[in-house]
């Protein structure tokens, strides 16, 4: 296990050759969700552990450039900033709030920040927004969603995915020229792109005339994440295949631009690339899924990844497109490319097209295909010769813009050749596509089912496990951990904390005169009373026997009297129906009451203990009596109350 700290292992220095692998700074102060977190990243990752805010502070002012992501837990026991806090000093929100020294000059870090917390229900997504985080991550760590979640942001560490995020900000020609200039290397491969004019621009490398700016980042910012995409790819029979997929989209999209004239080419060839790009984001942990969703028919993808439990690649595609800021007009083409329906706006329209189009050439149903790119055709309002010609044109373009980009792509055949082949196969095909959607929908009912009746076994066992079967009250156990929870919370905003304990008067006399049934009778309207005078927020436990306990956050202690006395008359002054008839039924009281700091946390078992010395109090003050802990100030104020009716 690699765990970077002061006092146990030495940093690397800047001046030491970088891993392959990408630096990711897990903030955190639980070894144990630190170790088990280490294990499942660090073959993909160069993982760092900062325990406390104090450690992360300085291993981001040493490595801040070297970090490619921080795992940030929110809550940060036992340090002075907690993990939003620290992430708006990170992104160079100051405020007015008092910093410690060491976070004073903390400098601004532009890595991706996901949030880790135990309580996710706490903050809303605009929330982790405007603090600047990219995720919240649920603790215990689900790995799952962890890893779909790093195969989208690492686009943000490469060098072309940089230059796409630096373009959101270029409005003019010089501000194109200012962001090329940040990647030299990236920029030359793009001056050769956009000469070649796959992009929809071919007369010049650089920026042209000041008037024609806005076309020319369009140019830029397409050849850009083309090159992006490709910085994910590494050359392989399984890549060419995507890239295929990838690139047959984008040349469509700009083919049915340059034809139609509904939008710039260059910004359809943008969004084509991310039609399918969210393939190549699953491709990094899940090569053979992704290929087997690129070889599908359009109209069975997202079945089929439904069916698989993964994220759609549509979602995968947006979320690239946002990590790279790109205009939310392209995202919104993105996100509706497998619509029922054309989109309502004209890049959507192109997109959901050029869809149809790239997929006559998949999934081996070629003249099936045809017709259904036809009909999408006229449902857009692109006549048939367009499509006749682009379709035509589409194989070789894809070779170009491949042989462009320094990648091979296979020259597809023609049409008329797919659709000669594909006669005497058409009806098994068709045959075999309908057996694989019912195949693909059974399995998504059978799935939904099983999923039903687990969280239905789980909901259950949830019950049997932290409930009391007889009163209906959380059981001890259950009452513990919400005990240890509340702890947790009180010392992280300085609040009180108040502990009752409940005893029923004389209950072996009404069990040795009225019998079991009326004992029990009577322990569940005790609870139903107790659990009708508190606060949803506070938990009530049966402890044992005739016990109750009762957990008050952020509750005084004068408060808590006030709260047991109420109680104590629930209880005294109306009967409780019993099989054997009514019995008047009274209880004693005993609180407890402690005041938590960031630097003290209190001890549970310390508290109980008191709350049940108050008790025992208050039985050998007669009963029907409340006690405060002696060792609390407010002690002398809680006098005994009269008996009246006691039983």
């Amino acid at each position: 296990m690699k765990v970077l700290s002061k006092t146990n292992v030495r940093l690397r220095t800047l001046t030491e050759p970088p891993p392959e692998q990408r630096l990711v700074l897990y903030v955190e102060d639980d070894v144990d969700n630190w170790a088990v977190t280490e294990l499942f990243l660090r073959r993909r990752f160069d993982l760092v552990w900062a325990k406390s805010d104090a450690e992360a502070c300085d291993l981001i002012a040493k490595h801040g450039h070297s970090i490619s992501l921080i795992l940030m837990d929110i809550e940060l026991k036992g340090s002075q900033l907690d993990g939003i806090t620290l992430t708006r000093l990170l992104r160079g929100e100051r405020g007015n709030v008092p910093l410690p020294d060491f976070a004073r000059n903390l400098p601004p870090c532009e890595a991706p920040i996901f949030f880790v917390s135990a309580y996710t229900s706490r903050y809303s997504e605009e929330e982790l927004r405007r603090a600047g985080a990219s995720r919240l991550v649920p603790k215990p760590v689900d790995f799952a969603a962890l890893s779909m979640a790093l195969s989208e942001v690492q686009v943000l560490g490469c060098e072309a995915s940089g230059l796409v995020t630096r373009l959101h900000s270029a409005q003019d020609r010089q501000g194109i020229v200012e962001s090329l200039a940040t990647s030299p290397r990236i920029s030359e491969r793009i001056a050769r792109v956009l000469r070649t004019g796959v992009v929809g621009q071919g007369s010049s490398a650089g920026p042209p005339s000041r008037g024609d700016a806005a076309h020319t980042l369009d140019a830029v910012r397409a050849a850009s994440v083309a090159e992006a995409i490709l910085e994910q790819l590494p050359p392989s029979v399984e890549s060419e295949a995507l890239l295929a997929n990838v690139l047959r989209r984008a040349v469509a999209g700009r083919l049915l631009a340059e034809a139609t004239g509904l939008a710039s080419p260059a910004d359809a060839f943008t969004v084509g690339l991310l039609l399918d790009a969210g393939l190549i984001a699953r491709a990094r942990h899940d090569v053979a899924g992704a290929l087997a969703v690129a070889r599908s028919p359009a109209a069975s993808r997202l079945v089929r990844e439904c069916a698989s439990g993964e994220v759609g690649h549509a979602e995968r595609g947006v979320k690239m497109g946002a990590a790279w800021q790109l205009p939310p007009a392209l995202l919104e083409a993105v996100g509706t490319h497998h619509d029922v329906e054309p989109p309502a706006s004209a890049l959507g329209r192109i997109a959901w097209l050029a869809e149809a189009l790239a997929g006559v050439f998949e999934a081996g149903a070629p003249i099936q295909n045809h017709r259904f790119a036809l009909r999408a055709a006229t449902a857009c309002g692109v006549s048939h010769g367009h499509v006749s010609a682009i379709l035509d044109a589409l194989p070789k373009e894809v070779s170009a813009a491949a042989a462009a980009l320094g990648r091979r792509v296979s020259v597809l055949p023609s049409l008329a050749d797919m659709h000669e082949g594909a006669q005497g196969m058409l009806a098994e095909l068709s045959e075999s596509y309908t057996d694989l959607v019912r195949t693909l929908q059974a399995v998504i009912e059978e799935k939904n089912f099983l999923a039903g009746q687990l969280r239905d076994a789980n909901a259950a066992l949830h019950l049997q496990v932290d409930t009391d079967l007889l009163t209906g009250v959380a059981n001890r156990r259950a009452f513990t951990e919400a005990l240890q929870r509340a702890i947790g919370e009180a010392q992280h905003h300085g609040l009180p904390l108040s502990l009752m304990m409940v005893d029923v008067d004389h209950f072996k006399r009404i069990n040795d005169e009225l019998g079991h049934p009326a004992g029990d009778a009577v322990l569940k309207e005790v609870a139903a009373r107790i659990a009708s005078g508190v606060r949803s927020a506070d938990v009530l436990a049966r402890y044992g026997g005739e016990e109750f306990i009762v957990l008050l956050p952020a509750t005084q202690a004068a408060e808590a009297l006030g709260v047991a006395e109420r109680l104590r008359r629930a209880l005294a002054e109306t009967p409780i129906e019993t099989p054997r008839g009514q019995v008047i039924v009274t209880a004693s009281f005993g609180v407890a009451c402690c005041a938590t700091t960031a630097d003290e946390a209190a001890d549970g078992d310390a508290l109980i203990q008191l709350a049940d010395e108050a008790l025992y109090e208050a039985k050998g003050a007669g009963r029907n009596t409340i006690r405060l802990s002696a060792g609390h100030p407010e002690a002398g104020s809680a006098e005994r109350v009269p008996r009246a009716g006691a039983a």
